[in-house]
């Protein structure tokens, strides 16, 4: 019951790709930022987005609800 209450208002966010072709040209942030919107309608507070420890531009901060 301890991660249920944790987890309430949670979205985790897996699986995502963009071609190497497509990358830096702001796909993954318009996404995240929708997911964002979505997830904020649906009231989620807070959203978790998992990356693979080798992809370090994953990796870097994104500034929408503490990613």
């Amino acid at each position: 019951m301890e991660l249920k209450r944790m987890a309430s208002g949670s979205w985790l966010l897996q699986a995502m790709s963009i071609l190497p072709e497509h990358r830096g040209q702001g796909h993954a942030h318009a996404f995240l930022a929708k997911a964002e919107e979505v997830a904020k309608k649906r009231g989620a507070n807070k959203i978790a987005l998992q990356v693979e420890e080798i992809n370090q531009i994953a990796k870097k901060p994104i500034p929408i609800m503490g990613i």
